[in-house]
């Protein structure tokens, strides 16, 4: 996104924003919020693996952590720990370093262009647990949500060009969203909601990327907001 384009946010996000909010009459959850929907911190690995499968994608990858990049694949190529890292969430040993045993296995998956990651924990051992034993720790899904130029004026912009953002946030209007992180023009770029089951979800918009990054974590991780200075 070139510079010219970000300094416009302010208004279109706040009337994206207040559009998915403020209709009288807002469409049901699409496939993004039913599938958020499925996901349940503490279920086995087969079964979220079942879930992914529901979505239509082709094929679930199993990254087991004693399997050579792993790790890489999982955590770092599925900017999934980057994701964690950003929000201060990623678990940790008493020495600070951080605690793998949160990523025994870690299922990716792939529909068109969505990227879905889950990680499943268990006990801090040597040995990889069996997979009766791991519960799903962390869940994310990565949507591309460009801006859509076609909709512009031949003579200006229009606010227009972000309706798949708003589309993609109106999916989400059940999980009661609320703005936790802006920059000081006021754009706003995090938000946070209650899954239905457990957990917390947060909503990562990415401008730079046009990217938006969904991710459920335990509520027993506090998110550290803050107000942005870039």
């Amino acid at each position: 996104m070139r510079r010219e384009d970000t300094v416009k946010l302010y208004l279109a996000i706040a009337v994206a924003w207040l559009g998915c909010w403020g209709s009288a009459t807002v469409k049901a959850q699409g496939n993004l919020g039913a599938f958020l929907g499925k996901l349940d911190l503490g279920a086995k690995p087969d079964k979220m693996s079942q879930v992914l499968q529901s979505t239509g994608v082709k094929t679930v990858t199993w990254l087991e952590q004693n399997k050579p990049q792993s790790l890489r694949l999982g955590l770092i190529k599925s900017k999934l720990l980057e994701t964690l890292n950003r929000f201060r969430i990623s678990p940790t040993r008493c020495n600070g370093g951080l605690d793998e045993s949160a990523f025994w296995i870690v299922l990716t998956a792939r529909r068109g262009d969505w990227r879905y990651t889950l990680a499943f924990g268990g006990p801090n051992t040597r040995k990889r647990p069996a997979s009766r034993s791991l519960r799903l720790r962390f869940a994310m899904i990565r949507i591309p949500v460009p801006l859509d130029k076609s909709v512009d004026p031949k003579d200006g912009w229009s606010r227009a060009r972000l309706h798949r953002l708003k589309d993609t946030l109106r999916e989400l209007v059940s999980y009661r969203l609320s703005s936790i992180e802006r920059d000081k023009y006021g754009n706003i770029f995090v938000w946070r909601g209650k899954h239905p089951r457990r957990g917390v979800v947060l909503v990562w918009y990415l401008p730079e990327l046009d990217e938006l990054r969904i991710l459920l974590h335990p509520p027993s991780q506090k998110v550290e907001g803050e107000i942005l200075s870039g």
